[in-house]
């Protein structure tokens, strides 16, 4: 694990313990839950950042990645494909492709930077599947129209099947900045899911503190924030005038997407609010002398959530690189053990099953049948969330269910969400 995972684990600790009772206050975003998610179903990879394609039988190994040089039209499995995509405000642009006459499989290894993978047939026929570890996808969209996001450092191996000949495309990050503030290689978004942009700052290497002013009077926020290329007993603080609100460590570089990952959520009642974040040598010592720490803080205004039965549930959450809408929520009964949803007929994209609860001190498993891989969460009064897994035939199903006693007042939701980019 290194310094700004800690970091964000460290938030996720206190932000409740710290700040915002309110039970709004104390639900953990699904964005924490997404890097956790994917990195369960890789195993851990290490190595360079060559690409290694294998189409009908061959291996063929793609040269060392340089400066990419202006992109020319390019076809894969007979079908031109775009010479740039979109991802979450991100521009990627076409790297490469590989084709096989009803299979295809791709291995890509790690990078710094995140890539996308998408694909085409060479027929009318747009219904494939594809296969991510143990997670097999069904998707009917047009040719080279949708792709699969890989977080950095990921090692991934892609097959896409369909009834005649098949392509996949590698897409890479480009220089464009999204919209946002953006500085030492990295930006606080405009707009993560629903959530919008109060105000952002990313200090000069050397500065030991950064701060924001809004007004803030009643909104629910979140601060995000990192710490880069500080020593390793570096410890970050935060402070929103109210006290103390956390603290953590440096990471050695600079997240790729600040804005994405943890953080701690609050509601202010203040009409005017100045959060402070600032970097100290060690816990209790001095304010850090450094020509080259890097720290970044950015607010923002929670985006909208309604409640189902007492749980709140956001309307929008990123995960995988997609925006997705929540669409249907099937509840347990009051005190129910278990609750389980099926896949519903054949859809043109996958669903995704989201698992909230708030269960006392029971232990709540969820489980996905499509990859056999769940996750334990004790909530200890608390409401937690969980990505269970992408739903895209009738055979698969998301389950959450209590072990142990269930408390009277146990809750269970499992929402759905339809991608919407």
């Amino acid at each position: 694990m290194d310094g700004i995972d800690e970091l964000r684990s460290t938030l996720d600790r206190h932000a409740v313990e710290l700040v915002d009772h309110d039970l709004d206050g104390r639900v953990g975003s699904v964005r924490r839950r997404i890097g956790a998610a994917r990195r369960q179903r890789r195993a851990a990879a290490a190595g360079g950042v060559a690409l290694t394609l294998a189409a009908a039988g061959a291996v063929a190994l793609l040269p060392e990645w340089g400066a990419p040089s202006a992109p020319e039209p390019a076809s894969v499995a007979g079908v031109e494909v775009p010479t740039t995509m979109r991802a979450l405000g991100y521009t990627f642009e076409y790297r490469d492709g590989v084709e096989g006459d009803d299979r295809v499989t791709i291995d890509l290894a790690p990078s710094d930077q995140p890539r996308l993978v998408s694909w085409g047939t060479s027929d009318s026929n747009d219904h494939v599947e594809i296969t991510e570890g143990r997670q097999v996808t069904s998707y009917t969209v047009p040719d080279f129209s949708d792709y699969v996001w890989v977080d950095p450092g990921e090692e991934v191996s892609l097959t896409v099947a369909g009834s005649d000949e098949v392509g996949l495309a590698v897409y890479e990050l480009t220089d464009d900045e999204p919209d946002g503030v953006s500085g030492d290689g990295v930006t606080f978004r405009k707009q993560v899911a629903g959530d919008l942009l109060l105000g952002a700052t990313i200090g000069e290497p050397g500065e030991s503190e950064v701060s924001v002013g809004l007004q803030a009077a009643g909104k629910a926020v979140d601060y995000r924030y990192f710490c880069a290329h500080g020593p390793q007993d570096a410890t970050l603080h935060v402070d929103d005038g109210s006290g103390e609100v956390t603290q953590g460590r440096c990471g050695d570089e600079a997240p790729f997407d600040p804005a994405g990952g943890g953080g701690v959520s609050v509601v202010n009642d203040r009409d005017e609010v100045t959060v402070r974040l600032w970097v100290t040598d060690g816990p209790d010592g001095p304010r850090l002398d450094s020509d080259e720490v890097v720290l970044g803080l950015g607010v923002y205004d929670r985006g909208v959530s309604q409640r189902v039965t007492g749980l709140p549930v956001p309307e929008l959450i990123e995960y995988d690189g997609h925006v997705w809408r929540a669409s249907e929520h099937v509840p347990s009964d009051l005190g129910g053990r278990s609750v389980s949803v099926d896949g519903d007929g054949d859809p043109a994209r996958p669903v995704l099953a989201v698992g909230y609860h708030a269960a006392g001190e029971a232990t709540v498993v969820t489980e996905h049948n499509v990859t056999g891989e769940g996750l334990r969460s004790q909530g200890i009064g608390e409401v937690r969330d969980a990505v269970i897994g992408l739903l895209s035939a009738p055979s698969d199903t998301a389950t959450m269910r209590v072990e142990g006693d269930v408390p009277d007042d146990a809750r269970l939701l499992i929402v759905l969400f339809e991608q919407v980019d």
